[in-house]
């Protein structure tokens, strides 16, 4: 599983058959903890809770998407707007993210924000 924040939203990108996946099919309500690592100077946190939409392939590879789902689709693209190359099937690479979602290998849920806050560090100095 992948995550990235811009427009609004998180963009999580999974893979279709894991227990994320089908969980967030059956039940849209889901929280997420997004934190810098733990092991860092400095610790902080946010909890973001809402609710998952799944989203079409049309709408993933559209050509105006918000900075999170751009990276989503292609996280080498550094949130460009620019469409992903997709290779033909029969010269997959490791890193094809947007070939898997269009194989329906992977797929992006966008988690729409009912509550977010920071959640306090409460590491012993």
């Amino acid at each position: 599983m992948a995550a990235f924040y811009g427009g609004g939203a998180l963009y999580v990108n999974v893979y279709r058959a894991s227990a994320k996946a089908k969980n967030l099919g059956r039940d849209d309500r889901v929280c997420c903890l997004v934190a810098t690592p733990a092991d860092g100077d400095g610790f902080d946190a946010a909890l973001y809770r809402g609710h998952a939409r799944e989203l079409p392939v049309e709408e993933i590879f559209a050509d105006n998407v918000p900075e999170g789902l751009a990276w989503a689709r292609n996280p080498r693209s550094g949130g460009s707007q620019e469409q992903p190359d997709v290779p033909p099937e029969d010269s997959r690479k490791i890193g094809d993210t947007a070939g898997r979602i269009q194989r329906g290998k992977r797929t992006v849920f966008e988690i729409s924000p009912d509550t977010v806050g920071m959640v306090r560090d409460v590491r012993e100095a």
